[in-house]
């Protein structure tokens, strides 16, 4: 998830529904942590599926009074699964790196790993402070999120790493469109995407409704801007082509001023050695004439 969306739309959306509890699934090392703890986040619940992760995230959770971290495998209901183990850390979970194969040709299955499974909503039960921002950064998503629907209630901002095209693994709820319909059902309003360095992958962001003037005028502007940096993006990208024009035809001036510059060189040599001929042919000619006159 690139750590949920790039940072300016993070500030923003901060701004939009200040975190008063925030829950992130598939914490990974806990890196999320630095920015959670600059906010200034009271109650931060850390979730991650892989023992080897976990380790790293305890310790930096532990720095924090008020965060937790939770060693478990979210899904949309409590049951038994199978966790995948991936070569990339970043892809452990429910889905078979097999199936992710399309995406990243040389992901590998590391362990499989019989688990048991529990949801949002056991995990997050009874707390005084709801969270108010949930981020799921793993696939599939709506699995998970269909195990929060009780703390969906509390949620202003939602993110989630989707797959962007409908056609790529359907029916698993890691796309786009499936979590789309699910949230649109609960109220939710998709504000933009962000996609990742990989594009068939990218970060939704989700909202509530606006509770006051001061939100919409926020959510209004995110908009805005996300337009206007996806016009920037074009810009810098046909900037990128015409600069890359322009030195494909700097090099193709100066082979040809490489090539003239030689010919140059060719055609003075070759002025030099008909010179050189002529002045020869004089002197034989001059000999010879002496020759006779003696």
């Amino acid at each position: 998830m690139n750590h949920a969306t790039h940072p300016s739309w993070l500030e923003m959306l901060k701004q939009l529904a200040p975190p008063t509890g925030l829950c992130h699934i598939g914490a990974g090392s806990g890196v999320a942590a630095t920015r959670y703890a600059l906010w200034q986040v009271p109650q931060v619940v850390l979730v991650e599926a892989d023992d080897v992760q976990f380790k790293k995230l305890k310790q930096a959770v532990g720095l924090h009074d008020g965060w937790e971290a939770h060693l478990a495998v979210l899904a949309e209901c409590a049951g038994s699964a199978h966790f995948y183990r991936a070569s990339n850390p970043a892809e452990s979970s429910l889905l078979a790196p097999m199936a992710l194969q399309a995406l990243w040709r040389n992901l590998q299955t590391e362990a499989q790993l019989s688990c048991t499974t529990t949801t949002v909503d056991a995990l997050l039960v009874g707390r005084e402070n709801p969270c108010n921002w949930l981020v799921v950064d793993c696939l599939p998503a709506l699995p998970i999120v269909q195990g929060a629907v009780q703390s969906l209630a509390a949620v202003d901002i939602l993110l989630a790493r989707v797959l962007v095209a409908a056609d790529v693994l359907p029916g698993l709820g890691a796309t786009h469109a499936e979590l789309d319909s699910f949230l649109a059902a609960q109220g939710f309003t998709c504000l933009f995407t962000e996609e990742e360095r990989h594009p068939a992958l990218a970060t939704v962001a989700y909202a509530r409704p606006w509770r006051s003037q001061h939100q919409r005028a926020l959510a209004q502007e995110i908009a805005q801007n996300k337009g206007l940096q996806a016009q920037l993006a074009q810009l810098t990208q046909s900037h990128a082509e015409m600069a890359q024009q322009l030195a494909e035809r700097q090099v193709q001036i100066e082979q040809l001023t490489v090539a003239r510059d030689e010919q140059s060189q060719l055609a003075a040599a070759g002025q030099a050695q008909l010179a050189q001929s002529h002045a020869e042919m004089a002197q034989q000619l001059a000999e010879r004439q002496v020759q006779i006159e003696q």
